[in-house]
């Protein structure tokens, strides 16, 4: 028989818990010894630190005074609210944003950069083709603004395009008229 050392309860031999308190009946095994452990090796020296500079002298911050606030004070005023309505379907929620597009896109100018491009001066006649093609496409995606940023600078780049075309043609006639009448032919 086995005898419960936590409330004395007789056990069958072989039993490993009380059948009365639940508790271990078995002795616990003592742990092993562990073996000693070496010194640790001495650490090396280490050097003083040096003495640190005396701090510098703090001057006394001035203490002021913090303005006086006046004593009147309006009386409150109960604020005034009115009953909520209860909201109607298809209009505007009261704090639902009120963004409404403009009614109709401006015009890209795309015509009159083909005709600058072809026409008069190329590169800047590409470049209007670019922000003409940009005017419809921001303007589907909802950038208002931009839309009509691409259409100014379409319409500026096609314009300058055309004065410096003609300005161009009207130098070179100008050049070739006056070499031709100034050269004299002899057969």
């Amino acid at each position: 028989m086995a005898t419960c050392r936590w409330c004395g309860a007789e056990n069958a031999e072989n039993a490993v818990t009380c059948a009365n308190c639940g508790q271990s009946v078995v002795e616990p095994v003592p742990p092993a010894p562990m073996p000693p452990t070496p010194p640790a090796p001495p650490a090396p020296p280490v050097a003083p630190a040096p003495p640190a500079p005396p701090a510098p002298p703090v001057a006394p911050v001035p203490q002021y005074a913090a303005p006086q606030q006046p004593q009147y004070a309006p009386p409150p005023q109960a604020p005034q609210y009115a009953a909520p309505q209860p909201p109607q379907y298809g209009a505007p929620q009261q704090y639902a944003p009120q963004y409404a597009p403009p009614q109709q896109a401006p015009k890209n100018g795309l015509v009159n950069a083909i005709l600058t491009t072809i026409l008069c001066c190329w590169p800047l006649g590409g470049v209007a083709i670019y922000f003409a093609t940009q005017v419809d496409k921001r303007w589907a995606a909802g950038d208002f603004q931009g839309a009509r940023d691409a259409a100014k600078k379409a319409n500026l780049f096609a314009t300058l395009g055309a004065v410096i075309g003609l300005v161009i043609s009207c130098v070179y006639t100008i050049v070739m008229i006056t070499s031709q009448s100034g050269s004299t032919y002899t057969y």
